[in-house]
């Protein structure tokens, strides 16, 4: 063999040998099917979005957002122009109060007295915790947690198509990580669809 073969076979075999190395971290079941992931996801990479979730898409508004397949959603609730509102609820949580949810409210902007994250967070930094920049459907804004009486609440307005949009956790407390964690998860699959 001459010495560009030599030399092209030496790329191929490194390219596949490379690739094929890139697998070998993933879960498999007997049959080699790669297993669903549902393991915790660590704090350094939010984004990772499990694939046993479910997909709620609401076309009122526009929007859609993935959640536990374990979680339930509560379409009961109505703005006041009629339209549906989205709770979502944990197992064994109801929507009421003091049980923990993840809401999602939709008002004109017009209509809110706090248009953002930052001016609520200006308006409210007497029981403001802390504050992070974040990217919910593609807006930059900031999350926030703030204390109350009956728990932590962790929210964002995102302001898009003259409508914001307020995305909250209710009801938690500091040491509610798995609660925490999903919310962060929901709040990066949360995409316009309008």
């Amino acid at each position: 063999m001459n010495q560009k073969t030599l030399l092209l076979l030496a790329i191929v075999t490194t390219v596949l040998t490379t690739g094929a190395g890139c697998t070998t971290n993933q879960a498999t079941t007997a049959d080699n099917d790669i297993m669903p992931y549902n393991g915790a996801v660590e704090p350094s990479d939010p984004a990772v979005v499990p694939t046993n979730w479910k997909t709620y898409t609401n076309t009122d508004y526009g929007y859609s957002i993935q959640y536990p397949s374990t979680w339930t959603v509560d379409l009961a609730s109505k703005d006041s122009r009629g339209k549906t509102l989205a709770t979502f609820l944990a197992p064994g949580q109801k929507n009421v109060p003091h049980d923990k949810i993840v809401d999602i409210q939709v008002s004109p902007t017009t209509n809110v007295s706090r248009v953002d994250s930052a001016d609520y967070i200006k308006r409210n930094s007497n029981v403001i915790i802390s504050t992070s920049p974040v990217v919910v459907g593609g807006v930059s804004t900031d999350k926030f947690i703030i204390n109350l009486n009956n728990g932590y609440n962790m929210g964002v307005y995102v302001e898009k198509n003259s409508e914001t949009y307020v995305l909250g956790l209710h009801n938690t407390t500091s040491s509610d990580k798995e609660y925490i964690d999903t919310f962060d998860l929901m709040l990066s699959s949360f995409k316009f669809t309008k």
